[in-house]
């Protein structure tokens, strides 16, 4: 059984991919009428590509899917929610084989239309606020939704994100405590249902094989020990998960 969230994807791509179609054919009725003998060469193939641009922009310039509740954000090192030195440390220890350069996620809440992202940073902690100031400073974020298996677990995962609202952010990227940072919260709202592993964390810089001068300068400044191995997360290493696909990105633009 194709699940509901499968189904409208579809339709909507269906949608746009007909509407190709139609754009196709109102170009070729617009040749036909044309007196191509008045046109060189060259000007029909512009004339041709300047109504193809305009058609493929239209497409583009909607967005093939509608966000829903328990969709997961992820944003990119230009994120101004972190220092710009922790967001590249973060992501240069973090790599997988998708090769993303992911360094935040939060996860999408649709509330009478209106669209929240539930996250956790270091300014605000746990927190909901509204997807534009989320995307403020971020510029656009790539979209996530969770495979068929998993949709049954959003409604119980939206109802602990709200519980958790107000927590601070936990600056020893551990998970457990009462302090989250941002990919620790994802993974606790779902850990009922099991759709998110932990994995043993690295703070060593692949090139150089030592630790990440940025991870050893936080972790000296907090007067503990570098949790090298413990259990942990990160949005590239979430991203990879096959618990979810992706869907397109999103921007208000």
């Amino acid at each position: 059984m194709i699940s509901d969230v499968r189904k409208r994807t579809l339709c909507v791509r269906l949608r746009w991919f007909f509407f190709y179609l139609f754009g196709l054919m109102i170009i070729k009725i617009i040749l036909l009428h044309i007196q191509f003998t008045h046109f060189s060469s060259f000007m029909k193939l512009s004339f041709f590509i300047f109504i193809m641009s305009f058609f493929l922009c239209a497409c583009n310039g909607q967005s093939s899917f509608k966000l829903q509740t328990g969709d997961i954000l992820f944003t990119g090192i230009e994120d101004h929610s972190l220092s710009s030195n922790l967001s590249q440390a973060i992501d240069g220890v973090t790599q997988t084989h998708l090769k993303t350069h992911f360094t935040h996620m939060g996860i999408v809440q649709i509330e009478n239309d209106t669209i929240y992202v539930i996250h956790a940073e270091p300014k605000k902690g746990v927190h909901r606020e509204l997807i534009g100031d989320f995307l403020t400073g971020r510029g656009e974020a790539s979209v996530f939704r969770l495979q068929d298996e998993w949709i049954y677990s959003v409604d119980g995962a939206i109802d602990s994100a709200l519980s958790l609202l107000g927590l601070p952010y936990d600056y020893t990227y551990m998970i457990g405590g009462d302090a989250h940072y941002c990919s620790g919260f994802i993974y606790t709202i779902f850990e009922p249902a099991g759709v998110f592993q932990l994995e043993p964390m690295t703070f060593i810089d692949p090139e150089t094989g030592d630790f990440h001068p940025v991870w050893v300068e936080h972790y000296k400044k907090m007067g503990i020990d570098i949790p090298e191995g413990a259990p942990g997360c990160n949005p590239n290493g979430m991203a990879a998960s096959p618990a979810l696909f992706n869907v397109g990105t999103f921007s208000l633009n």
